[in-house]
């Protein structure tokens, strides 16, 4: 079952995760410890994936 506070927190969801995928592939920032650019592909497909499922997830609480 889905909470209030989940449904609260889902439209900050997606801003946090490309925030955090850009820190990760920032060298000027991160240098040596940026992630390489396989990692980044993983990263990116997967907050790809996680912003379609939260989308999916307020569709259909909004749908009843």
């Amino acid at each position: 079952a889905v909470t209030g506070v989940q449904t609260c927190a889902l439209p900050i969801f997606p801003f946090i995760l490309v925030f955090v995928m850009r820190l990760a592939g920032d060298r000027k920032l991160l240098g040596p410890l940026a992630s390489g650019p396989i990692l980044l592909g993983i990263g990116w497909l997967a907050t790809a994936l996680l912003i379609g499922m939260s989308l999916v997830l307020v569709a259909t609480r909004l749908a009843g």
